[in-house]
């Protein structure tokens, strides 16, 4: 078989096959978990042994197994997460430290709100009692549901639950789908929002709340619902993951928007079945269903790689650019990976993965984690394209990227219609030679009547963290507007 290397996995079948194409294999091509290997080794790249420099001879080198994956080629996965799947309960957590009469601001979560049913499904008053308790205990809930009874997508009746805490009930009632499962979480998002996450697996992170944090921002300081107070907000996330991105900026539009009569409609696409999953559930808990919710507002997320769904989201005809049935968005979001990698690709129709190669630092020895940090689908360039074909003149686009590949943001930028308007650079910590991250404000060229403006404005870089490990203040408005705690420092 004729085998080729590709700076991306390729678009179509293949890029659906398995939620990170090439980062591990099965020996014997059996299912038992134990004979699954992690990803190939950053260090040899798959080849197991690595050149002695030192012990360098004049006619042949001296080779050794290499000692980050002792000469195997490939690292194990990550064993915390592989536990944590097999024997850790499921966990609500405890509500965040805050000062004295500090109270979450924002929307409730729709389970939170007052129901107009006058007898709930007993399993579910019993999983909202969890809830609370675990925003009043100050600790964890742990929810116990026996293996031969997890819910699934498809059948979630006939369930029992089991929690260390004075709850326990065994009822034909369906589990709601938002409760935690085994290795998974129900953790903080912001507000008395909360999400999904499975232990040791991908988490969200800084740059999630950063760039929804500006997004938020720019929507309301540029007015998207100028001049219509009955507007239809229309927002998109590419490559939403487990929904972090996509769950802040809802909140923000629900807080900032739901006093002017505007209806909400968000959007996630993403390629990774166990991301899609695990949004789908954070969704439900925080909004809803478009019968359970009190928010004049629908989320939801399409399975599926952005560079060839998104026509069909957009219910676009691909002979007919102009469609007038062709619904864009007014806010879009993406946070992308940085990281790249190259592609084993055997070239035929399906264009299937056979290995991938971390080509900057070491490839995450797990698997969720290894498609959100390294290119597997794309990088910035494919972000701008995708998001440029989904706005209209007056859209906004909010994305972050690397501060190392800051240059490949302007070339994708331009390359697919959009200018740079705002950049917002982050610090890690204080004192840094230079930011670890930044978050880009772009609009389509068309937006401008004339010229575009030569120069972009760039903000002051917010520092994370100072010097002694406290959040800068700067970065402590950023958590306020997001209504995440902080506590004082003695």
């Amino acid at each position: 078989m004729v085998e080729q290397i590709e700076r991306f996995v390729p678009a179509g079948k293949g890029s659906l096959v398995d939620d990170a194409p090439g980062w591990s294999s099965v020996k014997n091509n059996s299912s038992d978990p134990s004979s699954r290997e992690g990803p190939i080794c950053w260090k040899c790249r798959g080849t197991g042994e690595k050149k002695d420099k030192k012990k360098k001879r004049k006619h042949s080198e001296a080779v050794s197994n290499c000692s980050v994956c002792q000469g195997k080629g490939h690292l194990p996965p990550k064993q915390q997460e592989v536990v944590a799947q097999e024997s850790r309960p499921g966990e609500i957590t405890r509500a965040r430290q805050s000062p004295p009469n500090w109270t979450p601001q924002g929307p409730v979560p729709a389970v939170l709100l007052p129901t107009t049913q006058s007898s709930p499904p007993h399993n579910l008053q019993k999983a909202i009692q969890l809830v609370r308790l675990a925003e009043t205990a100050n600790q964890e809930i742990l929810v116990i549901l026996p293996e031969s009874q997890t819910p699934t997508d498809d059948n979630n009746n006939n369930q029992e639950i089991s929690v260390k805490s004075p709850f326990q009930t065994n009822t034909e009632d369906p589990i709601p789908p938002w409760l935690p499962r085994r290795g998974e979480q129900l953790c903080n998002l912001m507000g008395q929002w909360r999400i999904l996450q499975r232990v040791a697996s991908h988490r969200w992170t800084t740059d999630d709340l950063v760039t929804s944090f500006l997004a938020g921002r720019v929507s309301r300081e540029q007015h998207i619902t100028k001049n219509n107070n009955n507007k239809t907000i229309r927002y998109l996330d590419l490559g939403c993951g487990n929904g972090s991105v996509l769950l802040m900026t809802t909140w923000q539009l629900l807080k900032n928007h739901s006093t002017n009569n505007n209806r909400i409609t968000c959007t996630g696409v993403e390629a990774r079945q166990e991301a899609v999953e695990l949004a789908r559930r954070s969704i439900a808990f925080n909004v809803g269903d478009e019968n359970s919710n009190n928010n004049n507002c629908t989320v939801n997320v399409h399975h599926g790689d952005f560079r060839t769904v998104l026509d069909s989201i957009l219910n676009r005809s691909q002979d007919d650019d102009n469609n007038k049935e062709c619904h864009y968005y007014d806010l879009v979001t993406g946070t992308p990976p940085y990281f790249r990698v190259d592609f084993t690709v055997q070239n035929n129709n399906d264009k299937v993965v056979q290995k991938a190669v971390i080509q900057q630092g070491g490839m995450p020895t797990c698997k969720q984690s290894a498609p959100a940090r390294c290119e597997f689908r794309g990088g910035i360039e494919a972000y701008c394209q995708a998001a440029s074909t989904a706005m209209h003149r007056q859209s906004i686009f909010c994305v972050c990227e690397n501060w190392l590949n800051n240059d490949r943001v302007y070339q994708g930028a331009a390359q697919a219609g959009l200018v740079v308007v705002q950049v917002l650079p982050i610090q890690g910590r204080t004192g840094k030679p230079c930011p670890l991250f930044a978050v880009y404000v772009m609009r389509k060229q068309s937006y401008f009547h004339e010229e575009p403006p030569t120069d972009t404005q760039v903000l002051d870089c917010v520092s994370v963290r100072d010097d002694q490990g406290n959040w800068t203040p700067e970065y402590q408005q950023i958590l306020q507007a997001m209504s995440i705690p902080v506590m004082p420092v003695d």
